[in-house]
């Protein structure tokens, strides 16, 4: 009995700390969906954050901790994978791409992409199909 006693609320702490990680993780899955569907968006670390339900100080500490880079670098990578799928489709202007992956113009797009892969979206575009 003295035995039941203590496992039963180690038991229930381990359930607690589980389902705390899991509202966690799903919680953290809501965040990465958002910045996915709002690519073409400004993204704002206090909008993230609020939707955590976190202070953007907290949040960014906590996303830097599970991705290991911090929140603007992450979307700012994501849109320029995203920009560089729409490249690869050749259906698209580049301008136009810039605007659809939340840049402010093409000038944007050519620094960030540039920096993110080596080479002009120009240049990627370019070499798609050879």
């Amino acid at each position: 009995m003295e035995v039941m006693r203590k496992v039963i609320p180690t038991i229930h702490f381990c359930n607690q700390q589980l389902s705390s990680d899991f509202v966690s993780a799903h919680r953290f899955q809501q965040i990465l969906s958002y910045i996915h569907s709002h690519l073409d968006q400004p993204i704002q670390l206090t909008e993230l954050a609020r939707i955590y339900g976190i202070s953007p100080y907290y949040f960014c500490r906590l996303f830097k901790q599970s991705m290991g880079i911090a929140p603007y670098q992450y979307v700012l990578q994501q849109r320029m994978e995203k920009a560089k799928e729409l490249l690869q489709q050749g259906q698209y202007a580049i301008a136009d791409i810039a605007l659809m992956v939340g840049c402010a113009d093409q000038s944007h797009l050519t620094k960030h992409f540039k920096k993110y892969t080596g080479v002009t979206p120009k240049y990627f575009a370019d070499c798609r199909g050879k």
